[in-house]
């Protein structure tokens, strides 16, 4: 880089050259250049080089500059790393003209005429002085005589009066006993009789229209708020952060910057967030203000998202806002944004799934289990519908073979927990109990997705179930336990407790 500091005028082009030299045999990456404020502004792919040693001249353009913009940038690639300042000025140097010539005239003038009035004070102004306690009047140099007459008695009293008038009196004991309240007081007349003074003022309302029609500057101010957000955050004054980064959010809204404002919004819902997981490690009582705080930000950083139709964005903070629920054990209020995380992704079944996996996790801990058995059978669903396919077959598979096996195990659980009678039973689950049904085994119509030893123990638990035979149900949990998740396991537990001592009938 040729030049390290650029100085520009409001509205003009910059443009930064700068050369890249890679090495022999040196792998590629990326050219990043950074603001001051570590937005990146411009990102440039650098190939592997496996020849000699190479040269790029590249070019960063920054257009329409402002006084905002000024500061010191920089560029790295790997390990390297240049910087380089940019000042950005309102107007530009302009030479000495014809108004200071006149200022200095005026100032001459203005010398003279002061020098020349004092002069006629001195010499026609007669002054006056005490004497004895009475005032009395200066002869005159010229144009007196020394058998005038003295000055009358009235005269010298009027000019005492004069005197005395300038020492300020107290007005009762308290001004004497408290000056600093007299002073109060005398300041708070001089302020009521200023702005009777500023209401007779006929110029008044016109400056307080121009000051507040004058457009305020968003975007420093935006900037501002940005770096005291990092100054508290780097004290752990986590919730003031996020109140600047709201504040912050707010004025990208006015610029109508809208990843800005979801930028802002996110980092404030963070910065809550973690106030709050501060304040539950101290075990400190609250409100859950912080929480609530962080739910709303995260709220309208997930709306600005779709309204930028961003729906993996948004997705992926509803995930995150479920996944922080549901550490802090909060799995009912996590289920919503799992949901609507799920309702976004339907462009991705795998990541929809995903989803729709925690969202049944967490209907299992809220003892939801009926809406946990249909959130599962939703999942299968899916991966028959748009899951990957054989040609041949419509078995799926990779990936969504492997939530179809969770799914069928975990299925088989609930009904078996659940026990729905006949008359409430879906055709869905009903076709589901066929396949472990002793009666209506077929080898042929084994099921394909599960391997064949956790097919035939779960066969057995269903008819262990069906039979009411306990102790079988009990080795079988003992042989099934290594081929089941925390989560099914949990299920599988519930099952055999369900059967040693029934819900509803006491311990």
């Amino acid at each position: 880089m040729t030049n390290q500091i650029y100085v520009a005028l409001v509205g003009e082009t910059v443009r930064i050259h700068y050369d890249v030299i890679q090495q022999a045999n040196e792998t590629g990456g990326y050219v990043v250049c950074y603001s001051p404020s570590n937005y990146v502004l411009a990102k440039i792919k650098i190939s592997e080089n496996t020849g000699q040693i190479e040269r790029y001249t590249k070019r960063l353009i920054l257009k329409n500059v402002k006084i905002s913009y000024s500061g010191k940038y920089h560029c790295e690639m790997q390990v390297s790393k240049v910087y380089w300042s940019l000042l950005v000025r309102d107007n530009a140097y302009q030479a000495a003209g014809q108004g200071v010539i006149i200022v200095g005239i005026l100032t001459v003038v203005l010398g003279i005429s002061g020098v020349a009035g004092s002069v006629y004070l001195l010499k026609h102004v007669p002054m006056v002085a005490k004497r004895g306690g009475r005032a009395t009047k200066v002869e005159e140099v010229e144009g007196r005589e020394e058998d005038e007459d003295p000055i009358p008695e009235g005269a010298m009293a009027t000019a005492a009066s004069v005197y005395a008038s300038l020492e300020p009196r107290p007005r009762s004991i308290y001004d004497t006993l408290d000056p600093p309240a007299a002073r109060r007081d005398q300041g708070r007349a001089t302020s009521d009789s200023s702005q009777e003074t500023i209401k007779k003022t006929p110029c008044n309302d016109q400056n307080q229209e121009v000051r507040f029609l004058r457009k305020p500057n968003v975007a420093e101010a935006s900037e501002q708020f940005g770096q005291l957000a990092k100054e508290l955050k780097q004290q752990d004054c986590l919730q003031y952060a996020a109140f600047c980064n709201l504040a912050m959010a707010r004025c990208e809204q006015t610029l109508f910057n809208a990843p800005g404002e979801a930028l802002a919004l996110t980092d404030a819902a963070r910065l809550f967030l973690s106030s709050e997981k501060e304040n539950r490690a101290l075990q400190a009582p609250g409100f859950d203000e912080h929480l609530q705080a962080a739910l709303n930000c995260y709220s309208f950083a997930i709306k600005v998202y779709i309204e930028m139709n961003q729906p993996i964005m948004a997705a992926s903070l509803s995930l995150e806002l479920g996944n922080a629920l549901k550490e802090m054990n909060r799995p009912g209020e996590a289920v919503v944004h799992y949901q609507r995380a799920a309702e976004l992704q339907t462009q991705d079944p795998m990541e929809a799934l995903l989803s729709m996996g925690e969202m049944a996790t967490c209907k299992i801990l809220t003892r939801d289990y009926d809406g946990a058995l249909t959130v599962f059978t939703e999942m299968q669903l899916i991966c028959q519908e748009r899951g990957l396919q054989l040609p041949t077959t419509n078995t799926p598979v990779g990936a969504f073979l492997d939530i179809v096996a969770k799914c069928e195990i975990s299925r088989v659980l609930l009904l078996m927990f659940l026990e729905p009678p006949p008359q409430k039973l879906l055709p869905e689950h009903a076709q589901t109990l066929e396949r472990y049904a002793w009666e209506s085994f077929d080898p042929h119509s084994q099921v394909t997705f599960l391997p064949e030893t956790v097919f035939l123990l779960l066969q057995s638990v269903v008819m262990a179930c069906q039979e009411k035979d306990t102790e079988s149900l009990k080795s079988l949990q003992t042989e099934l336990w290594p081929y089941l998740s925390a989560e099914q396991n949990h299920l599988l537990h519930l099952v055999v407790q369900e059967r040693i001592t029934p819900s509803g009938q006491g311990i």
